[in-house]
């Protein structure tokens, strides 16, 4: 599933950066929005300003991204 978040998140226009093996990162387009998705385990952390907010399963994570992707 997570592969889908990562496949899904690249079509949309995001960053995606594999950080170490099997260590994801989603970063926004733009370069002034201050969040990123990490993943740790089988969730994803959503980070807003270097300030872990909440884990999200991958379905909420591709649903965070629906959301952004036209911003």
């Amino acid at each position: 599933m997570n592969e889908r978040v990562l496949k899904q998140a690249q079509a949309w226009g995001f960053i995606c950066k594999e950080i170490a093996p099997s260590d994801w990162q989603i970063l926004p387009p733009q370069r002034t929005e201050r969040w990123s998705l990490k993943l740790f385990d089988d969730k994803w952390l959503l980070i807003v300003g270097e300030v872990p907010q909440i884990s999200l399963h991958p379905y909420e994570a591709l649903e965070f991204l629906e959301r952004r992707r036209f911003r």
